[in-house]
This record gives C-alpha cells, sequence and structure tokens, in this order.
C-alpha cells in the first residue's frame, strides 16, 4: 500500500547512464533552439542559454525527474548538451557562464 511513495535509489551508475542520455537529447533540443531563437544584442548567448534553462529543466522535469531531484545536475547537464551540439566553442560557452553570473548577481 505504501509503495507509491518509495522512490526508488538509482545508484552511481544507473544516474550516470541516465545523465548521458539525457545529455543527448538536451542537446538535440538546444540544436532546435539555437536553430529558431536569434538574439542580436550584446550577450546573446548568455541571453539565449538563460532562455533555455527553463525549457531544459522543464524537459528533464518532465522526463527525467530523477535527474531534477539532484539540481546539481540540471545545469552541468543542459552547458554539456550545448558544447556536445557543435554549436559553440568552449571559449564561448564558458564566456557566455561568465556573462550569465554576471546577469543574474546584478538582479
Amino acid at each position: 500500500m505504501f509503495g507509491f511513495f518509495k522512490k526508488k535509489i538509482l545508484s552511481a551508475e544507473e544516474l550516470e547512464t541516465m545523465r548521458k542520455k539525457a545529455t543527448a537529447e538536451v542537446a538535440s533540443k538546444w540544436q532546435q533552439f539555437d536553430a529558431k531563437m536569434h538574439f542580436s544584442e550584446d550577450k546573446a548567448l548568455a541571453r539565449k542559454m538563460d532562455a533555455f534553462g527553463d525549457l531544459a529543466y522543464t524537459y528533464l522535469d518532465k522526463n527525467y525527474s530523477q535527474i531534477v531531484a539532484e539540481p546539481r545536475l540540471v545545469w552541468p547537464i543542459m552547458v554539456e548538451a550545448i558544447y556536445q551540439s557543435g554549436t559553440y566553442s568552449k571559449d564561448e560557452i564558458n564566456s557566455a557562464l561568465a556573462d550569465l553570473r554576471h546577469l543574474h548577481s546584478a538582479r
């Protein structure tokens, strides 16, 4: 009767397998998003990543709730997915992350 309330605890290996699969799927979502969304302003990649963060979180929450239960995994998955997509270089992504830190610290 109370089995419904029990959550399966994933092993490190299961979580890593799930993380890799989720990263590949988020990379595909990023490619679609990146092709459609165009920001002409300064810090465009940072703003694009910020906007995509909500979509990525929603997708992960719907399809990989065990990952969202570990919030520290969500942004790293998104950033790795963007890098794996090949749309931006590591330097461009790191620069955008620095811009994002600045944008969010100013709020």
